[in-house]
């Protein structure tokens, strides 16, 4: 059977003594909690008693429609599946003085069950400027340190001749780096293996620009990498640096283009050339995840930023 509520909202009429009520919206399927922000958007908590399937949380639209909230994956957990970051059965919710959604989830299944292991029994803050959940936020943190780790190991290692050495292939073959160094057509005449040291070699690399290009590179890697992790408590330095980490994978996945040692050579074996990628190739696809990566906290920045200017 069906139960069917209808949300009213009480006010004043100027200059009137009498107060009026309002009908908002209705629903076939039982309410037992609402609130609303500051600027008029109205949330609602489904009990789901019985345990059956469905949205626990959902946000009443304009338009009467009631969508499942932050979003569905949030509000369609089943038995069995992880609850981490799913509702399994809310049971109140409010707008807090700092503007966020706080739930309760009971981690009960069904009335009367205990809660189930691990989080199922949680508090969730939920940023409705963003729609983001605190645990997806504590994520993206996550993301930020992960990129600054990177920017910072591999940027410092550019003070060292291996690594200077090393990187020298993917800048004399790209169009827009090669002009960094004076003699970048020569450069397969004086490669060092790493872990090689052969004193005519550094001495080219020297005149060459090869150090000085690797030292200003390695400086600004792990100024990306910095500006990235300040993300965390400044959003607009964070957005910096999450467009300039996409920036900058940008530039190192057109190695594979340009840089003929990013692929295997055609030294007798079958393997050679295009898809077969060597192993300065493979770690430059790698930054593809690098580049979402910078999206992604680029892209939360954005969010908190326009937050801030609403």
């Amino acid at each position: 059977m069906k139960t069917t509520l209808s949300l009213f909202i009480l006010f004043h009429v100027f200059g009137s003594a009498n107060a009026q009520l309002e009908k908002v919206i209705t629903s076939d399927v039982v309410w037992n909690g609402v609130t609303t922000s500051s600027t008029g958007r109205i949330f609602v908590n489904f009990p789901r008693i019985e345990g059956d399937t469905g949205k626990r949380i959902g946000e009443v639209l304009k338009n009467g429609t009631i969508i499942p909230y932050p979003d569905a994956e949030w509000n369609n957990w089943e038995s069995g599946a992880d609850v981490n970051e799913k509702f399994v059965r809310t049971n109140s919710l409010r707008i807090g003085p700092d503007g966020l959604l706080w739930v309760v989830d009971t981690g009960r299944p069904s009335m009367g069950q205990d809660p189930l292991s691990e989080n199922a029994l949680k508090l969730v803050s939920i940023d409705i400027a963003t729609n983001i959940a605190e645990s997806q936020r504590n994520l993206i943190n996550f993301l930020r340190i992960a990129i600054f780790v990177v920017m910072a190991w591999i940027g410092g290692l550019k003070a060292f001749q291996y690594e200077a050495d090393g990187i020298v292939p993917f800048v004399a073959n790209s169009p827009v780096m090669s002009f960094f160094y004076n003699h970048p057509d020569e450069y397969k005449a004086h490669k060092n293996k790493e872990g090689e040291l052969i004193p005519a070699n550094v001495k080219w690399n020297t005149e060459n620009g090869t150090y000085t290009f690797a030292y200003a590179l390695g400086t600004a890697i792990v100024v990306i990498g910095l500006l990235t992790l300040l993300g965390i408590w400044f959003p607009k330095i964070g957005l910096a640096g999450g467009l300039l980490t996409f920036g900058m994978s940008l530039v190192t996945l057109s190695f594979l283009i340009t840089t003929p040692e990013a692929y295997v050579p055609d030294i007798g074996g079958t393997d050679y050339g295009l898809p077969y990628l060597s192993g300065a190739g493979r770690l430059v696809i790698k930054d593809i995840i690098m580049m979402a990566g910078g999206l992604v906290v680029a892209s939360d920045a954005a969010q908190r930023i326009l937050k801030n200017y609403n």
